[in-house]
């Protein structure tokens, strides 16, 4: 174990820790389960902060995640000593016995099976593959908000318009100015091909923490934690709900069935997180005591770390705080109202000095209003600002109404009230219908109605819980609406699913594009789904309920099936990337053709420290000028190049990659909108040295080789076999020595030679004479070689000599033989 990955295991007890104090008496397994949340929400903050300053290290970012822990540890545990007077030995109670989390750990390890198989790596060009490259940069040091190109400054001037057009067009997902991002003023840029990297980069620095403990193509098991700790807290939650275990099995299988869930599991998407900061709200806020309740800001604020998309949800937790402060007049709710919008407010403003045109840009939904990019600086705080005053007239106006009826003040009566009134039942039922009506009615007046269903998200939201559960709840829901209205409990997970589900579907994302990637945006409600589900059949008996979530299963059962063993969005293999980074050095250099340019163009980069350009129109000049400047050059392209054809560049390592991607067309099947094939082909990954001059040629690349004249290798050298046998050496124009290594003694007696001569021709012109005799006979023969003879690159030597019978000396040896060839070396003259 490194010093980094103690650092991370530190922060981890100290997260456990914290949570066996805050939760007083815990399970073994619960103090597993939060302290692994606790450390990831801990770290996305303290990642951020350091993002905001520019000043993001891995190291630096998980000692102050420690810190952070031990900081909030120690705060809980010196509060529980002075005002509980708590002793130190009941601190934190922790129980052994696991067997009531049978449901939890049994779902897992069947989940486990079906999200064991990654993706692959995808490069630039959409966001899982802009996450596992600035990944990629950050296990590396790459850590700079704003990145540039020190490669662009070392060009001529007539090949920068072409490294910044490559840049632009192949490296989809790498925002510059220069490409029409509009800069906000603050963000002025370092170069023309600056930029930064799409995407809040708290995401990629948790694949960065797992590559750098478990190696880079492991980077992706991450998303295997996120996943079981959702499924955690779906049955947390359930036991807040205090459901039976039959509608808790239904809600931990329908989530971690999920097809779509299954596969975000598999990527590098962001989707896996959300998924567990959705649920970790709805666990907190669905606890019965305020001191828990208190902490589902804790989630908001992490989501205001983690995702843009936290303006969509603001609305939301605004209206389930102010909700919740209605009815049981808490104080916590009358806080945490106004401090949700106060967190999205910080939040807008870190994320657009993180990261100002993915940030700007996700609020496009706004510019139809007349909104634009630069007007957001005011209108967001606007916004908010009225916000808040709406937040404090609300509690005020609770508070006056509440002095007026003091007999209504307790929680239980104004839930009796609410829930016998008209008004309540009706607001019950619009929630549960009113959507799924509009939904409906767009459907069916659609021009192709079969179409528009199965884009609908609503039918992906169906589909992802198995049909079957989802209509049996929504039915029972709508039937008796009045049931939502008995406690606050079961009215946060009606509302939190009409917003999550219902209004999303309709409003927020009403069309799914294709699945499986546009039905990412689905993923991170699967839990609030679930919870719905589950609340919502647990007044049914068991054996209602495990027939229908047996259906369910059934229904997403081929779909998980394909999904374990198949990976989508795969451009390269890890492997194929790592080998290839090990053949370059710092010193080298590498130039990169557009086939790969958006795959392996940044991460070769940050792996191997060597300097990447892009291809431009003439290689061979291109190559030669780097060679001037670097030890080594490489070309990696695509193209089936072996050394018989590849002029100037020496095959150095090959090999082939198979690409995966769901083409939404030739794999769906029936009605539901997952597919069942993915469209893959196998492409070839071929590296190239470029040779401007090579001085050595020993025997085993003359022997078997594409030029006429040799025969096969004999120990250390190998014969002519023709009377024009031809090597082909890479050398420049100047004037050399050219030595011959014989390989071992002619018999020129018994061949009949008293000398025997070997002309030397370099590119169809004689360039001399070498004469074997007595006296050099087996050793090295030498000839002067003018440059006159020669051209820069590529030259063709051939050895011209008279063949004579090999059974002269061996009778039982039929071949025709010349010169024995040992090697042959050029020595540059002055």
């Amino acid at each position: 174990m490194n010093l980094f990955s103690g650092v991370v295991l530190l922060g981890v007890v100290f997260a456990a820790l914290t949570a066996g104090i805050w939760r007083k008496q815990s399970n073994v397994l619960e103090l597993l389960g939060f302290g692994v949340i606790f450390w990831l929400c801990a770290w996305v903050i303290t990642a951020m902060g350091l993002f905001v300053l520019d000043a993001f290290r891995l190291f630096r970012c998980a000692a102050g995640t420690a810190f952070l822990l031990l900081l909030c540890g120690g705060v809980l545990l010196l509060w529980r000593r002075r005002k509980e007077a708590c002793p130190w030995n009941r601190l934190c109670q922790v129980s052994w016995d696991i067997r009531e989390y049978w449901i939890p750990l049994l779902v897992c390890a069947g989940g486990l099976v079906l999200v064991a198989v990654k993706h692959g790596f995808f490069g630039m060009g959409q966001d899982e593959g802009v996450y596992q490259t600035v990944a990629v940069n950050l296990m590396n040091g790459i850590t700079d908000r704003q990145q540039d190109f020190a490669e662009y400054h070392q060009i001529p001037a007539e090949q920068q318009e072409t490294f910044a057009q490559s840049i632009f067009q192949q490296l989809a997902g790498y925002d510059t100015e220069s490409a029409g991002h509009v800069s906000h003023g603050f963000d002025t840029s370092i170069s023309p091909v600056s930029g930064i990297y799409h995407g809040i980069p708290t995401y990629a620095s948790l694949l960065a923490v797992w590559g750098t403990i478990f190696g880079m193509s492991r980077m992706l098991d991450i998303q295997t934690v996120f996943y079981c700790c959702t499924v955690f807290l779906v049955f947390q939650t359930c036991r807040n709900f205090q459901l039976k275990k039959s509608a808790t099995a239904l809600a931990c299988a329908v989530t971690a069935a999920s097809p779509i869930v299954i596969w975000v599991a598999k990527s590098a998407l962001t989707e896996g997180f959300l998924g567990v900061l959705f649920a970790l709200y709805l666990y907190f806020l669905t606890e019965r005591e305020t001191r828990r309740q208190w902490l589902s800001i804790l989630p908001i604020a992490v989501f205001g770390c983690f995702h843009v998309s936290i303006y969509t949800m603001v609305p939301l937790f605004v209206l389930v705080y102010g909700g919740m402060y209605w009815f049981t007049r808490r104080r916590c709710f009358a806080v945490l109202m106004p401090a949700a919008v106060l967190d999205y407010l910080v939040s807008f403003f870190a994320m657009r000095r993180v990261q100002p045109f993915y940030t700007t840009n996700n609020y496009s939904p706004l510019f139809g209003l007349g909104i634009n990019q630069d007007d957001l600086s005011w209108f967001v705080p606007a916004v908010c600002g009225g916000a808040l005053v709406l937040c404090a007239g609300f509690v005020l106006l609770a508070h006056v109404l509440g002095k007026r009826h003091p007999e209504k003040q307790t929680e239980e009566l104004r839930l009796q009230a609410f829930r016998q009134s008209v008004p309540g039942v009706i607001v019950a039922e619009v929630l549960l219908t009113a959507m799924a009506a509009l939904i409906g009615l767009r459907c069916l007046t659609a021009e192709s109605v079969l179409d528009a269903i199965s884009h609908a998200s609503l039918w992906g939201f169906l589909a992802c819980t198995g049909v079957i559960p989802f209509l049996a709840a929504w039915g029972l829901g709508v039937i008796r609406p009045r049931f939502y209205l008995e406690s606050t409990q079961r009215l946060v997970a009606l509302v939190t699913f009409f917003y999550c589900v219902l209004f999303y579907a309709a409003v927020l994302r009403p069309e799914v594009q294709y699945f499986y990637y546009y039905g990412r945006y689905l993923a991170p409600f699967l839990p609030v789904a679930a919870v719905f589900l589950a609340v919502t059949l647990d007044r049914l008996r068991a054996r209602v309920t495990l027939p229908v979530l047996a259906a369910g299963l059934l229904v997403v059962a081929p779909y998980d099936r394909f999904l374990s063993i198949q990976r989508d969005d795969t451009r390269l293999e890890w492997s194929v990337l790592e080998e290839t980074a090990q053949e370059l050095s710092s010193d080298d250099c590498m130039i990169v053709s557009d086939s790969y340019m958006s795959t392996m163009y940044l991460p070769l980069r940050a792996i191997s420290g060597a300097a990447v350009y892009p291809e431009v129109d003439d290689l061979l000049a291109q190559a030669k000028a780097l060679d001037e400047r670097y030890d080594k050059v490489f070309y990696l392209g695509t193209e089936d190049w072996d050394d018989s054809f590849a002029e100037n560049f020496r095959l150095t390592y090959a090999n082939r990659v198979t690409q995966s991607n769901d083409d939404n067309v030739s794999g769906r099947a029936g009605l539901l909108p997952f597919p069942l094939a993915y469209q893959k082909m196998s492409v070839p990954v071929t590296l190239y040295t470029y040779q401007s001059e090579k001085l050595t040629y020993p025997a085993d690349e003359c022997a078997n080789t594409m030029y006429r004249g040799f025969g096969g290798l004999e120990g250390n050298f190998c014969w002519s076999n023709s009377e024009e046998a031809s090597v082909r050496c890479m050398l420049c124009q100047q004037d050399y020595t050219m030595t011959l290594q014989m390989g071992c003694m002619l018999d020129l007696n018994r061949l009949g030679f008293a000398q025997y001569p070997v002309t030397i021709e370099i590119n169809g012109k004689s360039a001399g004479t070498v004469t074997v005799d007595e006296s050099n006979n087996g050793q090295s023969l030498s000839l002067d070689i003018p440059a006159a003879c020669l051209e820069d690159g590529q030259n063709i030597v051939t050895l011209r000599c008279d063949l004579w019978e090999a059974k002269k000396i061996s009778e039982s040896d039929p071949r025709l033989l010349g010169f024995p060839l040992e090697s042959i070396v050029f020595t540059p003259q002055g």
